[in-house]
């Protein structure tokens, strides 16, 4: 009996190497599913890129174990195809049963099937997943730093007619009670296949890179005390007597690294990515985007796929009358 025993797909970068599937069956389930999850072989980010967030050059084995052992491959008529996914890598050759997928740069299921080549013979699959962030929140967070510039614009030009030491403490009255409305961090999107729920649940794609979506919070939050003209050591103290009260214990390093990028951008403006540079920004001590990510974060890929507008929320904000 000629038949496909089983697919094995490995790779020395993947967390779970070697993974072996079942011959003639494509069939594999979902593996971002956190409940049932399906089958595949996963290569995490961080295993992958460089210091500086590149994604390396790497290889994928795919070998297909046929039975009887005593049939090659120029007795039969196989072919391996890459059947969907992103469009990144390519296998090196297609008909043998040993094959390379190679280089993959870009986060997503890809799924594989190889063909005897017999008439009537199922075909047999194999699966890679590079576990997808959540959604690109890049627009959506770039007009949420436009509305609270807008804010701030008004607030100010509503306190013109006070003394400078009354608008300066209307200021910081109006500016704490917006930073407590704030509620990030009881976001979770989800949108398609993005995030790969089982590996990159409560994670947003900023500027390319892959956070846990609470630094959203943590980024307009100390990014709030900048613009309000608070001092970072107070936006410091503020977040770690707020994570204190509500948990009982300080934030965490990936936090008080977001507290410093976001400070640092209310302070000296210009375009909000540059501040999430792999090696940091010197000038202003911001910490690099390395810094900002949770170990979960770490293992996922950057997602495209843009958060809906629909799904975008206007947080409130805090203003004295227009007319005092």
């Amino acid at each position: 009996i000629l038949k496909v025993d089983t697919i094995e797909a490995s790779s020395s970068v993947a967390n779970n190497s070697p993974q072996s599937f079942e011959g003639h069956t494509t069939d594999l389930g979902n593996p971002c599913d956190p409940a049932d999850p399906g089958q595949a072989l996963v290569v995490f980010h961080k295993d992958v890129r460089d210091e500086d967030f590149v994604v390396q050059d790497f290889d994928v084995d795919l070998h297909a174990e046929v039975l009887p052992s005593t049939i090659s491959d120029s007795d039969l008529s196989e072919s391996w195809a890459k059947t969907s996914g992103p469009d990144s890598g390519a296998l090196n050759k297609t008909d043998t049963f040993d094959v390379k997928y190679q280089n993959p740069k870009e986060g997503g299921l890809y799924q594989f099937e190889f063909d005897l080549g017999l008439s009537g013979c199922a075909k047999s699959g194999a699966n890679l997943l590079l576990p997808l962030g959540g959604p690109d929140v890049t627009s959506y967070y770039g007009s949420e730093f436009s509305r609270y510039d807008q804010w701030l614009t008004t607030l100010k030009a509503r306190l013109d007619s006070y003394s400078v030491i009354t608008r300066w403490f209307r200021l910081r009255t109006h500016a704490l009670r917006t930073v407590n409305d704030m509620n990030y961090k009881k976001d979770s999107w989800q949108e398609n296949d993005s995030p790969c729920m089982k590996y990159a649940d409560g994670t947003v794609t900023l500027c390319g890179y892959v956070l846990g979506s609470d630094q959203l919070g943590n980024i307009m939050y100390a990014y709030t005390f900048a613009r309000a003209e608070f001092f970072f050591t107070t936006a410091w103290l503020g977040g770690q007597v707020a994570q204190l009260w509500s948990t009982g214990n300080l934030d965490s390093s990936d936090d008080q690294a977001a507290y410093t990028a976001g400070y640092a951008y209310g302070e000296h403006g210009g375009a909000f990515c540059n501040y999430m540079s792999p090696s940091g920004v010197p000038a202003y001590s911001v910490s690099p985007v390395e810094d900002m990510q949770t170990e979960t974060a770490k293992s996922a890929w950057p997602s495209e796929e843009p958060l809906p507008q629909g799904q975008w929320r206007v947080y409130p904000v805090s203003l004295p009358p227009a007319n005092p």
